[in-house]
């Protein structure tokens, strides 16, 4: 009994000392709470020139160029491929990471519409 009332005292007392955050406050975060901390916006001259650039970017005409699935840099969107197939939430090992990768990339390369046929035309062209 005195052992498993050490192990709990042990673990809350790291659990408390872990997650202690005493009251100190940075000098901007007395500010922010203070309601003195002050905005440093731009020279009007910077604002002068790239307001115009925005706006010319964010314009519906230019939107309407973009394809639907390319608004994604290539990182961005090989990474969700990999995390449909190993979500982030699960613990994966390498193994698993790496088997993931493989269709991913494969989908990646050819295309969501060819992927499928992609391993049967492989396959095929060895016969």
């Amino acid at each position: 009994m005195d052992k498993t009332l050490d192990k709990l005292q042990t673990y809350y007392g790291n659990a408390i000392r872990a997650n202690f955050k005493p009251e100190t406050l940075t000098p901007q975060e007395k500010k922010e709470r203070d309601g003195t901390l002050k905005r440093k916006d731009l020279d009007a001259v910077f604002l002068d020139f790239l307001l115009p650039q925005f706006q010319s970017l964010s314009e519906y005409s230019l939107l309407i160029c973009c394809p639907p699935g390319y608004l994604q840099n290539a990182n961005e969107s090989l990474s969700s491929l990999v995390r449909k197939n190993a979500p982030k939430h699960w613990y994966k090992g390498a193994r698993v990471v790496e088997i993931a990768v493989m269709p991913a990339a494969m989908s990646f390369n050819t295309g969501a519409a060819t992927s499928q046929d992609a391993p049967m035309a492989r396959f095929a062209s060895r016969k």
